[in-house]
């Protein structure tokens, strides 16, 4: 059951890079594997939540 739900969360990741990808005028990358995909993704989760959190603390929420 876990692989599963590895694989089924790193294909989800795939097909978001993807689209970050494409939707900066770049060209979708065939050969970005799963598990490289997944690592890039929560990357980017993690940073776009930290900069939530800081304008959060700027306007005093």
């Amino acid at each position: 059951m876990p692989l599963k739900v590895l694989n089924v969360l790193g294909g989800q990741a795939w097909f978001y890079q993807q689209i970050f990808r494409l939707a900066d005028g770049g060209e979708a990358d065939a050969d970005l594997g799963i598990l490289k995909a997944a690592g890039a993704y929560l990357k980017d989760e993690l940073s776009q939540a930290r900069r939530v959190k800081k304008a959060c603390r700027r306007r005093g929420d």
